[in-house]
């Protein structure tokens, strides 16, 4: 058997939609499937324990996360439809396959003399079990990005409405607006092995107009005994031409920002009351990712 367990966290939180508008769908039923239609049901089990779940049905968390469960043989892909409403995808953890065979665990071991790279901490481990700073090129990994969903974010400025996009309602989105200024926010930790990183934002155009979008990041870190309300660095402005209703557009809004101790806090504003913000309808924020540079 090949089970994968997931869903992993970026597909793992789902919402249900009232009145046009995305809500929190913790204590509703979810059922799963295997096909994007949305009409054969998965054959998925319970993690841990490996018990059929009947109906192909779990429920949602108080956090309005799916609950892990051990995804159909040998698939990685399946399918869900919160309380009857749109049939969406949940991906596997790509780092949980359940197979645990000698083979596989063997192939983690160095033999003598060899050498191994391990991404998460840049040391190589070798064949009599000590560790040195790795001397061969790290390839980059999951490890090496954070996706922060829209979802995720929070209203922190003017009154930015939580929609959704794309045919069949498939992505969130923060939409904000043409006229008046308004901000998101999302708090988050960088892996200790990341020495800089990069922050893109991924956006649409909610509308049929055209014209520019005007950005500016404001992040901060902050340690233990520090205050939550100081250290904050403003980011430059970026103005970018948006693209057709729906397209998506990723824009570096920071580059090789050095990596510090603590919680960040990040802040994505539209500068809507200035010049260089043209386009005359709501541009919508997907989420930010964060990745090692």
């Amino acid at each position: 058997m090949t089970r994968l367990v997931g869903p992993d966290e970026a597909s793992r939180t789902v919402y249900t939609i009232v009145g046009g508008v995305l809500r929190s769908a913790a204590g509703l039923v979810a059922t799963v499937y295997t096909d994007s239609g949305g009409t054969t049901l998965a054959n998925i089990l319970t993690q841990p324990g490996g018990s059929t779940i009947s109906g192909s049905q779990v429920t949602v968390d108080a956090y309005s996360r799916m609950p892990l469960f051990q995804f159909p043989d040998a698939v990685d892909t399946v399918y869900t439809s919160v309380n009857g409403g749109p049939v969406v995808p949940l991906y596997a953890r790509t780092s949980s396959s359940l197979l645990g065979t000698a083979a596989a665990v063997a192939a983690q071991v160095p033999a003598a003399g060899q050498r191994v790279v391990e991404t998460d901490t840049g040391y190589e481990r070798t064949g009599d079990g000590t560790t040195a700073a790795a001397s061969l090129p790290v390839v980059a990994g999951p490890e090496d990005q954070r996706w922060i969903q829209a979802v995720a974010l929070s209203s922190t400025n003017g009154s930015p409405t939580l929609s959704v996009s794309g045919g069949g309602s498939r992505f969130a989105t923060w939409d904000m607006d043409a006229a008046t200024p308004e901000q998101v926010s999302a708090s988050f930790q960088i892996p200790g092995h990341w020495g800089h990183f990069n922050l893109d934002l991924y956006w649409c155009n909610r509308g049929g107009g055209s014209g520019d979008v005007q950005w500016r990041p404001t992040y901060s870190v902050r340690a233990d005994g520090t205050d939550l309300s100081s250290g904050d660095v403003v980011g430059s402005d970026t103005i970018v031409t948006a693209g057709a209703n729906n397209i998506l557009k990723v824009t570096r809004l920071a580059a090789g920002v050095t990596r510090a101790a603590g919680v960040y806090h990040v802040r994505i504003l539209r500068r809507a009351d200035q010049a260089g913000d043209t386009l005359g309808n709501d541009a919508g924020i997907l989420g930010v990712l964060l990745g090692k540079a």
